[in-house]
């Protein structure tokens, strides 16, 4: 197979040093892997991603500056290559995975865990290739919602905004709301990106559906829906939406 380009971020250079070796030992049935770049931070590793020809990040969660959510929350889920969380902390997995995380490695690092998140790694990455040579995927345009042993069919267009809940995700439809499995960053790559702006780690919204936007505190805004719904912008989502509305914020 075509080697999986690969970059690795951490602040310590032991620790990349540690993941590039593992990758150059593996079995070639967990794949194969050419390391195009290594970073230190948040920053630097956005230099690298925005080359565009990386298909895989192990991805360190803190680090000085921007961390490994504030890499993901600039990039956005849609642009983000398959990540591997490698980490010492093992209190941010549930976050990790709910910002669209593949796998969650921690340190120190277990061979056969490794291999494991290389194994799903590699199925991602193929599975992301073979979609590329097809043509983009068909856009999200309905939700089949299960209500009391009924399915009912929600159209994305009904949706005003959506916030994450747990293991679903909220749908915000006129003053009612109904619950579906899955996650903000699947939402993100699936939803219409010139309908659906992501304003927060926990909430998307429809931008047709935006009435106002009040300044709050720290870069954040109170942006006030059809039908007086509220949500928060967040200071790390606020260019986001800025591209959208074509001026800054």
């Amino acid at each position: 197979m075509t080697p999986i380009r690969c970059i690795i971020v951490d602040d310590e250079p032991l620790a990349r040093r540690g993941i590039a070796a593992r990758l150059e030992q593996v079995s070639p049935e967990y794949g194969v892997y050419h390391v195009v770049g290594e970073a230190g931070d948040g920053q630097e590793a956005l230099a690298l991603l925005e080359s565009g020809s990386v298909e895989l990040a192990f991805l360190d969660i803190q680090m000085p500056g921007m961390d490994g959510f504030g890499l993901l929350d600039r990039v956005g889920a849609a642009f983000m290559p398959v990540v591997v969380f490698v980490t010492a902390y093992d209190v941010h997995a549930l976050a990790a995975f709910d910002a669209g995380a593949l796998d969650y490695v921690l340190k120190p690092i277990d061979q056969v865990r490794f291999e494991r998140a290389l194994h799903s790694a590699k199925a991602q990455v193929l599975a992301c290739r073979t979609a590329a040579s097809q043509g983009a995927l068909p856009l999200r345009t309905r939700f089949l919602v299960r209500e009391r042993g009924r399915l009912r069919v929600v159209m994305a267009r009904d949706v005003t905004w959506m916030e994450a809940a747990g293991d679903y995700v909220a749908l915000h439809v006129g003053s009612t709301s109904v619950l579906v499995r899955t996650t903000m960053s699947a939402l993100e790559v699936e939803l219409d990106p010139d309908m659906f702006v992501r304003i927060h780690r926990s909430a998307m919204v429809q931008l047709g559906a935006i009435r106002e936007l009040i300044p709050l505190e720290n870069g954040r805004y109170d942006v006030i829906l059809q039908g007086n719904q509220r949500c928060t912008l967040s200071a790390s989502y606020r260019d986001r939406l800025a591209r959208h509305l074509g001026d800054r914020l």
